[in-house]
């Protein structure tokens, strides 16, 4: 097993202390919380470095975006780590933790890291992300963190259902039409749009 898998694995071992399970082969951890809501941590990195965050996940929000893709005929397959809504590096949320961020034992230092880190890094886990996991695990509470540039990399294709499961039906259709024309080319504006129509027209 190498370094970092070791690591991971040891990180993981810790983190099953307060529920979390590893759902795949991935650096991915997730816990849940109050339904349908989930924690999701990840601790991608190498023999040097890792690099910790924290995320919010829902598995009712996953289940209608997976019928409304595949209701347009780009169905996807359904994973259970991921993807989050909401993510953010663990530096962000301890930036008033040198310990926790920017001086961290598992941040670069020139030197092969150790599972030494794997107490210190759950600590800080528990000190800065759970509380994270806590504040944004409501839709209201997505949208605001999305607006501090916590957006999760899927968010473009869950922000529509939130909008609509809150509703603001106008401020749904807004955002489909302002996200369709970032696309890179016509096609994929136009296949976003079809799955945005497909929420539109079903009943959340």
């Amino acid at each position: 097993m190498q370094i970092h898998e070791r690591i991971v694995a040891a990180i993981g071992a810790k983190l099953a202390e307060d529920g979390f399970t590893r759902p795949s082969s991935a650096d991915v951890f997730v816990k849940p919380l109050a339904s349908p809501w989930q924690a999701w941590v990840s601790v991608a990195g190498d023999s040097f470095t890792l690099d910790p965050m924290a995320g919010i996940m829902n598995t009712e929000l996953n289940d209608i975006y997976l019928r409304a893709k595949a209701s347009v005929g780009n169905a996807v397959e359904k994973r259970l780590d991921g993807p989050p809504l909401l993510m953010v590096d663990l530096e962000k949320l301890a930036a008033d933790c040198a310990s926790c961020s920017k001086d961290a034992p598992w941040e670069y230092h020139g030197e092969i890291l150790t599972e030494v880190v794997v107490g210190d890094l759950v600590d800080c886990l528990r000190r800065f992300a759970y509380p994270f996991f806590e504040k944004y695990s409501s839709l209201e509470a997505i949208m605001e963190g999305a607006k501090e540039r916590m957006a999760g990399y899927a968010l473009p294709w869950f922000a529509p259902i939130i909008l609509i499961k809150l509703g603001r039906i106008a401020d749904a259709k807004a955002y489909a039409e302002h996200r369709s024309r970032w696309l890179p080319d016509d096609e994929h504006g136009k296949e976003y749009q079809r799955y945005c129509e497909a929420l539109m027209s079903t009943r959340l």
